[in-house]
């Protein structure tokens, strides 16, 4: 069973690209291209893991995060950035966030990245889709 994953990034080359390898990788990918219709995509199904962009036009990856907190819905994510983030372990602990990945790096790593998250996710640690 492969792993569902919902990308979230407004640069259609980076959605584009992001989801053709991991698809290849074996993932089950579904991409949004804003946060407003990543939340409609979210209400009506689940997913193992974020992909967010932090940046957007309207809403960002933060305020994303937020919004998927208020329907209980607890996945893992890991942020897709070009900058650096600053931001303190508590308020990365409260939005699930478990990686930052800087647009640019290889696809292979960024695969990787998420392989070992999703793994230690099935050996018990925190973070799956908790709605009933």
């Amino acid at each position: 069973m492969s792993n569902k994953i919902l990308l979230v990034d407004d640069e259609e080359i980076i959605r584009d690209l992001f989801k053709e390898y991991l698809t290849e990788e074996g993932f089950e990918v579904k991409a949004a291209s804003s946060g407003k219709e990543a939340i409609e995509i979210v209400k009506g199904e689940t997913f193992d893991l974020f992909l967010v962009d932090l940046i957007m036009p309207e809403m960002d990856g933060v305020q994303l995060l937020q919004e998927f907190r208020r329907f209980m819905i607890d996945v893992p994510v890991i942020l897709l950035t070009a900058y650096g983030v600053d931001m303190d372990k508590s308020r990365k602990e409260s939005l699930n966030i478990r990686g930052l990945i800087p647009k640019g790096i290889p696809m292979a790593e960024v695969s990787e990245k998420i392989k070992n998250l999703l793994k230690g996710e099935e050996n018990g640690e925190k973070g799956k889709d908790t709605r009933s």
